[in-house]
């Protein structure tokens, strides 16, 4: 707003007429004047109306009064004061000016003064008569009595002293909160419980913040709580929809008053201020009807009828008629329904009465119920259950019923009742005579399903009886689980009944794999089958498919449709297609069908086997002897003898598409040598020596020039240089020794290198060579690591007594001894790995990271990344089958030899690649 400059004087008279307001005007002989006044506040929202004329003459903010002149003489004026913040606004008022009046409109501040260790006030929020009211405690839900007059409080809370049951540990547990007393007990209060004058439970006054600095809190309210102690608490809670409680309170030892309320997204909960103003507002129960029920038991036996006192309690002031009745068949009470009446209102004359004295109280619902038993003997609790006009529980009571007249009692074991059908089931049940009671009794079934029927059964009692109740079910009754009632009927109204549950398993068929222990076997690119027997189980009689599950990736199954008859049992093989890229190993797999029946009871038999994929393989014929790797393949001897010509050696070179090239030579051992043209045989490894034969791989052969080699053990393949390294046995002047010679098979010379130590026979030793010829290892009864481009050997003392070893193109050596696999490094060292290997049979070709071998299992073939050879995963099992031989491929990866089936009285051998 724009200020206007003013003089001194002006501003002078200004101060004067504020301070010496001018007097009200003079009236008119024919007028009158109207002063409304303030009191309590400074402004306030007022409207005054003419009555006659419903013209407003003013409405809007009055500021402590306001003198309306130029009234017409008996004008009727209505004065209506509005709403202010914290304060009580007063009634309307209606003026008649027969003369010049003045009018007060007097504001009183809303609620009660906050008093520290008081609640008290006029309880709002309710018209019914409330008559007492209690803080309560963990101990005494009636602690802290106070009686209302006409719903006013006045409690102090200063004469209240709660013992240690009243109090409670752990104020706060929970919470992020530092605490100076950890040890401080509590009672903590939120509300006062209420009652009528009846003692129904009608619900909860609780104190608000009507005004006052914390009235700034949303929904602000007070919460009393009594220390045994003084305490600090500072942190923050959560409440169980995510927001943040800042708790900040500061209790002395006695009785505190702290505010909780909405601040922002979160809460608070803080010391109250003292300058606060506090409404007592009643918050109503959930309608509903306690019941009371004596705690002494219904108890039957020659009477029908009992009867006992029931106290009904109208909590949060239920009224209206209401249906009582129980949950155990045969027990009903008189009456069967009650009218609950209106509680008092506030108008009415309050009754006195102590909810902690209730049987002297006057009791408005006080009433005497008759409950009558019709039932068989029974001993056990009920409900009293009470349901309003729409059949809605909003009540009940437990009680304890005792039935016990001459009678029978029937138990029955509802476990396993199995009903298939066109079948028969004998359910046992056991009578027990009750009251003395004897003589004849009746069993019987009642609630059977269609398709089944009961053929009753009378027996004497006298004690117990045990009875085999049969239940018949016919061929077509719909399966399912049902439950039944088994009586017995001892005449004269003497029965008794238990329900259990029969099952009527639905037709099916189970599925028995027959494949022995170790389940089917399938190569990678072949055929197989699974054998399974399907029998008819519940009367099941049609078609059904066979199918399996759970195949591993690059294998299928063809289903198969059979018929299965009733008490027959149809083999069915279900086949098998693995593609090339098959995953390799052991799978679990499920056969199943959709008739497979889940009654386990029929004994289905392992409807899981486990599937094993291997390597594809080719077949060698019914034998293999030695086999050092080709060019492309593997070279494989097979030995046989020839009525005609004698004895014979078979020299074949395989690959996956089968034998390449096939050679025959009349000797009945030999050593092969893999070579650039081919495969080198040496006839005999002892005595007298045959010319070595060239088997190229075209199939050619080339005898080469006799190097008269006797008594020798040859390396598997020629060196980089075409040469063949090997130990011979050599005569000296002091007797024999072993000689480490090269033997060049173009020219037939022998080159020797040095002398042994040793003087044992040569045939014990073995080389292993690298992918590239330039290096070889030789394990005999001593260890050398040979250099074949130097034409050197260098003793390896640490390999000494290995039984198989493997070394790359750069010369490292890796060796497998007392069931560990060890590698020589640069700097002489040994590292041995918990890798047990059978026989070490080469590097890799084209990755001299991995070693092949033999495993330990004979089945297998392991794959070693000597990379990493303590990594998860560092072996790679490959099962085969009895594998014989393993040999590195020319090409990258190995080959495998391994004995098969016999078929037709002999044995087929097969070849393996792994990549």
């Amino acid at each position: 707003m724009k200020k206007l400059p003013l003089t001194t004087a002006m501003l002078g008279l200004t101060v004067l007429l504020t301070a010496c307001p001018q007097p009200t005007p003079p009236e008119g002989p024919n007028t009158a004047t109207l002063t409304v006044n303030l009191s309590g506040v400074n402004t306030a929202p007022v409207k005054v109306t003419n009555t006659a004329t419903n013209a407003v003459l003013f409405e809007g903010g009055l500021n402590s009064g306001k003198t309306f002149s130029d009234l017409a003489l008996n004008t009727v004026l209505k004065v209506e004061p509005g709403a202010v913040n914290g304060y009580t606004a007063p009634a309307a008022q209606t003026v008649t000016l027969d003369a010049s009046k003045s009018i007060t409109l007097e504001y009183k501040a809303a609620g009660e003064p906050l008093e520290p260790t008081r609640i008290k006030g006029q309880v709002t929020g309710t018209t019914l008569q409330l008559d007492e009211a209690f803080v309560g405690s963990v101990g005494d839900p009636f602690f802290g009595a106070t009686k209302l007059t006409r719903n006013t409080v006045n409690l102090d809370l200063a004469t209240l002293t709660p013992s240690m049951n009243d109090l409670s540990a752990g104020f706060l547990s929970g919470c992020k909160v530092e605490r100076s007393a950890p040890d401080v007990r509590t009672l903590f209060n939120s509300s006062l419980n209420t009652y009528s004058p009846q003692g129904d439970l009608l619900g909860d006054i609780v104190e608000t913040v009507v005004s006052g600095p914390d009235a700034q809190l949303g929904g602000a309210v007070l919460f009393r709580i009594y220390a045994d102690r003084a305490a600090t608490f500072k942190g923050t809670c959560t409440t169980q929809d995510g927001k943040t409680e800042t708790i900040d309170l500061n209790l002395k030892a006695g009785w505190n008053t702290t505010v909780y309320g909405q601040s922002g997204n979160g809460f608070v909960m803080r010391m109250a201020d003292p300058a606060d103003r506090i409404q007592l507002l009643f918050i109503a129960e959930q309608p509903s009807v306690a019941v009371r029920l004596s705690t002494q038991p219904l108890v039957f036996s020659s009477n029908e009828t009992v009867s006992t006192d029931v106290r009904f309690i109208q909590v949060g002031g239920y009224t209206g008629q209401v249906t009582l009745s129980t949950d155990v068949p045969g027990l009903t009470v008189e009456p069967a329904t009650l009218s609950l009446p209106a509680l008092p209102r506030l108008s009415a004359q309050s009754q006195t009465s102590s909810i902690q004295a209730m049987s002297q109280a006057p009791q408005l619902v006080n009433t005497k119920l008759t409950f009558r038993y019709t039932g068989g003997n029974y001993n056990g609790p009920f409900r009293l259950i009470v349901k309003d006009s729409a059949g809605k529980e909003v009540g009940s009571a437990s009680g304890i019923l005792n039935a016990q007249r001459p009678g029978v009692n029937l138990y029955a074991s509802g476990y396993n009742l199995i009903l298939r059908p066109g079948g028969t089931l004998n359910v046992d049940v056991t009578a027990q005579g009750v009251g003395g009671f004897t003589g004849d009794v009746t069993f019987s079934a009642t609630d059977l399903p269609a398709g089944v029927t009961v053929t009753p059964v009378t027996k004497p009692l006298n004690g117990s009886v045990y009875v085999a109740l049969p239940l018949q079910a016919s061929a077509g009754v719909v399966p399912g689980t049902y439950k039944i009632t088994l009586t017995a009927d001892g005449g004269n109204g003497r029965t008794a009944s238990t329900k259990v549950d029969i099952t009527i398993p639905k037709p099916g068929v189970t599925l028995a794999v027959s494949e022995g222990y170790y389940g089917p076997v399938l190569y990678q690119g072949g055929t197989g089958a699974v054998t399974v027997n399907v029998a008819s189980v519940n009367g099941f009689n049609g078609t059904t498919t066979i199918s399996i599950e759970n195949l591993p990736a690059g294998v299928t199954a063809t289903p198969k449709t059979i018929s299965v008859a009733p008490g027959t049992t149809t083999t069915v093989q279900i086949p098998l297609q693995a593609t090339a890229e098959a995953t390799l190993g052991s799978t679990t797999i499920q056969v199943t069908s959709p008739d497979r029946s889940a009654d386990t009871s029929t004994g289905p038999g392992n409807s899981t086997t486990t599937l094993t994929v291997r390597p594809a393989r080719i077949s060698l014929g019914t034998g293999a002897g030695y086999a050092v790797r080709a060019t492309d393949g593997v070279w494989v001897t097979n030995s046989g003898y020839d009525s005609a010509t004698g004895p014979y050696t078979k020299i074949s070179r395989f690959t996956m598409s089968g034998a390449a090239t096939t050679g025959t030579l009349n000797t009945s051992s030999g050593q092969l040598i893999h070579s650039s043209e081919g495969v080198v045989v040496v006839q005999r490894l002892y005595g007298t020596s045959s010319a070595p034969i060239l088997i190229k791989n075209d199939g050619t052969q080339t005898t080469l020039p006799n190097p008269n080699i006797q008594d020798a053990v040859f390396a598997p393949q020629a060196d980089s240089q075409g040469r063949v390294w090997m130990v011979q046995r050599v005569s000296t002047s002091s007797g024999y020794t072993n000689m480490l010679a090269i033997w060049t098979p173009a020219t037939g010379t022998v080159t020797a290198v040095q002398t042994l130590t040793s003087g044992y026979s040569a045939g014990q030793g073995r080389f292993f060579m690298s992918q590239d010829g330039t290096k070889a290892v030789y394990l005999g009864d001593e260890a050398l690591l040979l250099d074949t481009v130097t034409n050197t050997a260098t003793t390896l003392t640490l390999a000494q007594g290995a039984y198989s070893a493997a070394v790359t193109n750069s010369g490292t050596v890796w060796f497998n001894k007392s069931s560990e696999l060890a590698r020589m490094n640069a700097d002489g060292t040994l590292t041995k790995y918990p890798i047990s290997i059978s026989t070490l049979a080469g590097f890799d070709a084209k990755d001299q990271n991995v070693l092949w071998g033999k495993a330990d299992n004979p089945n297998n073939v392991a794959r070693i990344n000597t990379a990493a050879p303590t990594a998860t995963g560092a072996v790679t099992s490959y099962e085969l089958g009895s594998v014989m031989q393993v040999v590195t491929a020319t090409g990258g990866g190995a080959y495998a030899i391994t004995r098969g089936e016999f078929t037709g009285g002999a044995e087929t051998w097969y070849l393996s690649y792994l990549k």
